[in-house]
């Protein structure tokens, strides 16, 4: 099995938070998120000491042919420039944080779908696609599927 690399540029990422513009309905450690989904994986993260930051902006550049330059992608969970690998399933991955999705379908949205490969392609940053469901399923075993990539 050929060894997991980070290739990830952070080069002027700035990793705070961006107002997506949750209300304090659901707030954990002075931050308001979005859905109690959100809440509970932050929570989870906290206990299980990953380093985090919630909703930072990253710019990328579109396509040529689209009727767009940029476009903003605010992840959800950013872990700080830290790589993890995924370990569910067949499949390692390396990833740097967590997308949340609505209710369990059988596909992500395009543009959810390509903001993921926008960011990967263009900085070698990967963010997790999850709905809500198999987070939920994360948050009741206490524990996510990942561990620190080692150097």
């Amino acid at each position: 099995m050929s060894a997991l690399r980070d290739e990830s540029d952070w080069t002027g990422v700035r990793l705070e938070s961006t107002d997506v513009g949750a209300s304090d309905r659901f707030v954990f450690r002075g931050y308001a998120y979005v859905n109690r989904t959100e809440l509970c994986l932050a929570k989870l993260l906290w206990e299980t000491g990953i380093p985090f930051t919630p909703d930072v902006l990253f710019v990328m550049d579109m396509p040529p042919g689209s009727r767009r330059r940029k476009r903003q992608f605010v992840p959800d969970f950013v872990f700080n420039g830290k790589a993890f690998v995924w370990n569910d399933g067949p499949k390692r991955e390396i990833i740097h944080g967590i997308e949340c999705k609505g209710a369990p379908r059988q596909r992500f949205s395009e543009r959810a779908l390509e903001n993921v490969r926008l960011l990967k392609e263009q900085r070698g940053i990967c963010i997790k696609l999850m709905n809500h469901k198999d987070i939920m399923r994360c948050v009741r075993r206490g524990a996510l599927p990942m561990a620190p990539l080692l150097p």
